[in-house]
């Protein structure tokens, strides 16, 4: 699934820019609900193939080939521009994808080793059959792989294959299985199954044979093409040569041919699919399409950057008044006019609510947990301790504005109006704050 930094306001028009924002998010999101993959297994005496489409917004493809080392398995993986494996397949011919789902419980996982890392990874390093896919899965804590939110099919060299759906396992043996974007198990007797995917990819195997033809067909019939999503590329993997035919953008008559064991020997590497297909007005089109909605999404330059830490530091601010006023309430609570007459209750209280500004405000996070134990436990010993604080955190405050200040004057007003309004109150407020608690630490705290 594609991803992108935020990106809220640029120039005027924020309320539009804001529901564009907002537009991208959510397209993103329902990726996965929108565009669920597909993939399919038969096997007729000794040909078994795997056939996938991976549908999505994302264009930018790459394959990643790994050799084996230290008694790991070589493999190849098919990644976004993120790389993160889709799917893939080893040397040993186990193939593997992955499909985005709703949620899904998982039974209590308790008392299982939690693996630092990403399983089906592992799965394709150590694994050459189904059956010890499966070993390796039922080992782990499949929480920690965040499991309810995805299915998993692995398929072997002897035509085995198994849908792993959270910590359910369904166990095929060589015979014809199908996936698509919902969940076998949650299925009742006699209902009827929910995706026009799964039952036209399910018909065409019982009725055709199995050859490369036949899962090319069936790869187109299930293809999807919603305009800013659809299927982006297609694979059919004759899991015992090792050989994978890939199809870019539903062009099912000019496939890229790959013999993963000549592949692994030339070494780690990643193919761009532009290598290996002509990139088409069609392509072209999807990809700027793509280009401007993750556009939105990210901070291109420093001058965004900027605006963004601008941002966050005035909500900030307004955080510090909002918690500053509550401090006032407190101290009228306590009664307490000078900070030598707080009582340690008071003290505790306002250091807390004080520590969180602090982090947020500043970082002087160990600086903070230091001077609280010391005040702590040695009472008012340094009462200008707040004062030195606050004032700090304002003049790193007012240094940060004045910086953007003249740096957007230097670009000649490059950032946008909200945030060029934002700065000037920041600076308004800094120089408040650092006025307003220096004289108030002459005149109360001498």
């Amino acid at each position: 699934m594609g991803s992108g930094k935020l990106y809220i306001f640029k120039g005027g028009m924020m309320k539009l820019r804001l529901i564009n924002f907002l537009l991208c998010i959510l397209l993103l999101v329902l990726e996965s609900v929108l565009f669920p993959c597909t993939m399919f297994v038969a096997t007729d005496n000794d040909l078994t193939l795997v056939g996938n489409n991976e549908d999505g917004f994302n264009p930018i493809v790459r394959a990643h080939f790994y050799p084996g080392s230290d008694g790991t398995y070589g493999r190849v993986y098919f990644c976004h521009d993120d790389g993160y494996p889709q799917g893939g397949m080893n040397d040993q011919g186990l193939v593997f994808d992955g499909f985005a789902t709703d949620y899904f419980p998982l039974k209590e996982q308790a008392g299982k080793p939690i693996f630092r890392g990403n399983l089906s990874d592992l799965a394709m390093r150590e694994c050459a059959t189904v059956d010890e896919v499966i070993a390796l899965y039922k080992r782990y804590n499949l929480k920690s792989q965040r499991m309810e939110y995805y299915q998993l099919m692995f398929v072997d060299r002897q035509g085995n294959s198994v849908i792993i759906e959270g910590d359910r396992f369904h166990l095929n043996r060589g015979g014809i299985q199908v996936v698509t974007g919902f969940y076998l198990s949650t299925l009742k007797k006699d209902q009827p199954i929910p995706c026009n995917r799964y039952k036209i990819a399910m018909a065409m195997l019982e009725k055709h044979p199995v050859n490369v033809a036949t899962f090319e067909k069936i790869l187109a019939a299930v293809s999807q093409d919603l305009g800013t999503g659809r299927t982006i590329y297609s694979n059919i993997y004759d899991v015992r040569k090792g050989i994978i035919y890939i199809y870019y953008f539903g062009n099912f008559t000019q496939p890229v041919t790959i013999h993963l064991q000549e592949e692994l020997k030339k070494g780690y590497r990643q193919v761009d699919f532009n290598r290996y297909f002509k990139v088409t007005s069609a392509v072209k089109a999807f990809k700027n399409a793509y280009q401007k909605r993750i556009h939105r999404l990210r901070l291109p330059g420093i001058g965004l950057l900027i605006s963004r830490l601008i941002f966050i530091l005035a909500l900030v601010l307004i955080l510090f008044v909002l918690l500053a006023s509550h401090f006032n309430s407190i101290a009228e609570k306590f009664k307490v006019n000078h900070w030598k007459d707080a009582t340690p209750r008071f003290l505790r209280i306002w250091l807390i609510c004080h520590a969180v500004v602090g982090i947020l405000g500043t970082g002087f996070l160990f600086l903070d947990i230091s001077l609280v134990e010391i005040l702590l436990k040695r009472g008012l010993e340094i009462p200008s301790y707040p004062v030195i604080i606050l004032i700090s955190w304002a003049i790193l405050l007012l240094t940060v504005g004045t910086a953007i200040f003249f740096i957007n004057i230097r670009k000649k007003n490059s950032l946008p109006l909200i945030h060029r309004i934002l700065t000037i109150i920041l600076i308004i407020n800094s120089l408040y704050l650092i006025i307003h608690h220096i004289t108030w630490g002459f005149f109360h705290l001498a």
